[in-house]
């Protein structure tokens, strides 16, 4: 796979296409807007390329995010295609770059997500890969530091609203560090004080978007705003 297309199809009781990500050994996470009701039984129907034969799958809703997202389980799916679907998830996120020696390399843009919430990290990061961008996380500002330590992102996405660091304090500390002066940052906020918002304009963050009401979808075409498009 190469750019932002994902490399399989699912279809949602053959009429909602969704993307996927994040299979486990029993079920999978699933974007999707469409308000299917927990304990509701679907027909999922994965198609690994154009012109191949669908794997269908009967899974149930176990919970729901209203208009961003659902978790199911699978129902009565054999050995050979719940491999078979894990195999296409982890073939859809493998970048196609390669290098001279035919050693495939990364070239994806890296998003930092740091963000407190498993299931907020895990949406915005699901969205992004399939957008094809590179994205590590973290759970608070100390680790997003030492992310950036370890490896510059193109892009931190920040919850400015965590507990031991907040966003002013994240920035402060990041722009201190002449090499991370010019990473772009999103900082999500929850606080549309505008005396708040001026304080964290002023460091050149890239955006400042509002926690709630921005979805996995706004925010990935935000980054693709900033960064551009991985085609």
């Amino acid at each position: 796979m190469h750019g932002s297309e994902s490399s399989f199809d699912v279809m949602i009781n053959g009429s909602v296409k969704a993307d996927a990500l994040d299979i486990s050994e029993g079920g999978m996470f699933i974007h999707t807007s469409t308000p299917y009701p927990e304990g509701s039984e679907l027909r999922l129907s994965f198609t690994p390329f154009p012109g191949s034969s669908p794997v269908n799958v009967l899974a149930r809703v176990q919970f729901l995010h209203a208009g961003l997202a659902i978790g199911v389980i699978f129902l009565n799916l054999d050995e050979m295609d719940s491999a078979m679907i894990k195999k296409l998830v982890e073939d859809s996120l493998k970048d196609s770059g390669t290098a001279a020696d035919g050693v495939a390399v990364d070239t994806r843009k890296k998003v930092l997500i740091a963000d407190a919430s498993p299931p907020a990290r895990m949406m915005a990061k699901n969205t992004l890969m399939l957008k094809g961008f590179a994205v590590i996380e973290a759970e608070n500002g100390v680790d997003a530091l030492k992310a950036v330590k370890a490896g510059r992102p193109d892009l931190i996405i920040f919850d400015s609203m965590m507990e031991g660091m907040d966003g002013e304090k994240f920035m402060h500390m990041l722009r201190s560090n002449e090499e991370c002066k010019d990473i772009k940052v999103v900082l999500m906020s929850g606080n549309v004080n505008p005396e708040v918002v001026a304080k964290l304009a002023a460091f050149g963050v890239a955006a400042i978007l509002t926690k709630m009401t921005t979805t996995p979808k706004k925010l990935a075409e935000k980054v693709e705003e900033i960064l551009g498009k991985n085609d």
